[in-house]
């Protein structure tokens, strides 16, 4: 009876260890996945500033000509 108990208790372990390690993994790769979006995300971001400096350059040149009237124009980076 006692071995049998034993036995039992060590089934468990052995269960509880390899839940933890699954979840360890998992965990692992949900990290992954969030930095390689992450990673995505400030490229576009990038990609963005890129493609508004030029357009900022302009504005910025455009509110310095006009003056007060249509008053100024920030955009910051």
């Amino acid at each position: 009876m006692m071995l049998k108990m034993t036995q039992i208790t060590k089934k468990k372990i052995k269960i509880k260890k390899f839940m933890l390690t699954t979840l360890i993994r998992k965990k692992s790769l949900i990290h992954s996945e969030i930095k390689s979006k992450l990673s995505n995300i400030r490229m576009e971001y990038n990609k963005f500033l890129s493609w508004l400096k030029p357009i900022h350059t302009k504005f910025a040149t455009l509110s310095c000509s006009v003056g007060n009237t249509v008053g100024p124009i920030h955009l910051k980076f």
